[in-house]
C-alpha cells in the first residue's frame, strides 16, 4: 500500500498543443527536494484516489535486478589473458569491509556477507540516503 515515506511527482507538459504528456514518479520527499534545491517551493500532494493507489501497485510489481558487488578491480588484456583455474584476482575491498549492493546498476546500499544454510546472503547495513543516491549517479557515468 501506499507509505508515507514517498511521495508521487507528477509532472504534466505540453508543447504548443501537439505534444502533451504526464510523467509520473516515486520519490522520497528529500529527493523531490534535492532535485529540486532552487525552488523557492516544492508542493508535493498525497495522491488519494483509487486510481492513484492502482498506479502505486502497479510500480510495486515492477522487477528490478538486485546485484551484490564485493570489489572491482582493473586488469590489462594480457593479466586477463594469464588468469587460470588457481589464479586470485585481488579486489580493491579489504576483508570486513561493507559490500556495495545495487538495484538496477545503481548502488543503493551497503551491507556484509553473511552466510544462510548453504548459500551466502547479504545483511544490509546502510541504506544511503536519496542525496548520497543521487550523487553516485555522477560516479556511474
Amino acid at each position: 500500500g501506499y507509505s508515507d515515506a514517498v511521495d508521487l511527482l507528477r509532472i504534466q507538459a505540453g508543447l504548443s498543443g501537439q505534444v502533451s504528456g504526464t510523467i509520473t514518479w516515486l520519490l522520497h520527499p528529500a529527493t523531490v527536494a534535492g532535485l529540486f534545491p532552487n525552488a523557492a517551493t516544492v508542493t508535493v500532494e498525497h495522491p488519494e484516489t483509487k486510481q492513484a493507489k492502482a498506479d502505486l501497485e502497479v510500480l510495486l510489481d515492477v522487477p528490478l535486478t538486485i546485484s551484490v558487488e564485493l570489489g572491482r578491480v582493473s586488469m590489462k588484456v594480457q593479466e586477463v589473458i594469464d588468469l587460470g583455474a588457481g589464479s586470485i584476482i585481488e579486489i580493491d575491498k579489504a576483508a570486513g569491509e561493507p559490500i556495495d549492493i545495487l538495484v538496477n546498476g545503481r548502488l543503493v546500499a551497503r551491507g556484509e556477507v553473511v552466510v544462510v544454510e548453504d548459500n551466502f546472503g547479504v545483511r544490509v547495513t546502510e541504506i544511503l540516503s536519496p542525496k548520497d543516491r543521487v550523487l553516485t549517479l555522477g560516479e556511474a557515468a
